[in-house]
């Protein structure tokens, strides 16, 4: 499968929006606004709008870009490339007038990286957690888990999300094609985190950008190797509901329904 998926063959059926400058980005993206504000990297100086999907990638992504936009000077790097408050990509709320014809501008390269939403899932699971026996009641509230004592299983975790508002879900584990607003936005280029040095190469090759040292080795922080796991923690009733769950994504992104 090309590591990439091209945008003409994804969204057949989708038109030009028109009348971009009487919109609003609730009209392109349905997400929380702060999520929006917070998913979104308007990189004015490249001229490339980076929409990050949590979970595929998006650490060494997003410091690929800063690199670019402080002028390769590794000096002016941020300690924490998901510091939003200090970084140079800006978001929508800075300018949405702005930035709805950046969107719609055939001068502003728009892209994002997918990832098969079976693994994807299961990888935000063990990251945010798993990884957190002694989580507190807090924070088990901010990541919407009504449970009043210990971690839930990764069944009773898709058990809790299933039939869940996709707007009122964490988007570590929200839907791809929601958080991207796949049917509205088009997207120049999809790189696949199944493939994810060579979906790399190919945007590099697209937008000439280059890569800060040591980039793909803080990209690994979170990783969790879901991929090696997925047979572990999928029974068939998992398997059913993800894929009710996530059918969009497997719809959109081109992805199998198997394990």
């Amino acid at each position: 499968m090309s590591p990439d998926i091209k945008r003409r063959g994804m969204m057949i059926d989708q038109q030009p929006v028109d009348g971009a400058d009487t919109m609003l980005i609730d009209d392109y993206f349905c997400a929380e606004p702060r999520h929006v504000n917070y998913l979104i990297n308007w990189a004015e100086k490249c001229k490339i709008i980076y929409v990050e999907t949590p979970k595929v990638g998006c650490t060494a992504i997003k410091k690929i870009l800063q690199y670019s936009e402080l002028d390769y000077d590794m000096g002016n790097m941020l300690d924490d490339v998901h510091d939003k408050g200090r970084s140079p990509l800006k978001s929508p709320q800075q300018d949405q007038e702005g930035f709805i014809n950046c969107l719609n501008s055939p001068e502003y390269f728009k892209f994002s990286f997918v990832r098969n939403p079976l693994t994807r899932v299961l990888s935000a699971y063990l990251d945010k957690i798993a990884r957190h026996p002694d989580m507190t009641a807090d924070r088990k509230q901010k990541l919407g888990l009504h449970v009043n004592e210990g971690i839930p299983t990764f069944g009773e975790f898709i058990e809790m999300i299933y039939g869940h508002e996709f707007r009122d879900m964490n988007p570590h584990w929200a839907p791809q094609s929601f958080l991207l607003g796949i049917e509205n936005v088009r997207y120049d280029y999809l790189g696949r985190f199944e493939h994810f040095e060579a979906s790399i190469e190919h945007l590099l090759a697209k937008v000439q950008l280059r890569v800060p040292e040591g980039t793909f080795a803080s990209g690994r922080v979170h990783a969790t190797n879901a991929d090696e796991l997925v047979i572990k923690h999928y029974s068939p009733t998992i398997l059913k509901q993800v894929r009710e769950i996530y059918h969009d994504d497997f719809k959109y992104l081109g992805y199998g329904w198997s394990l």
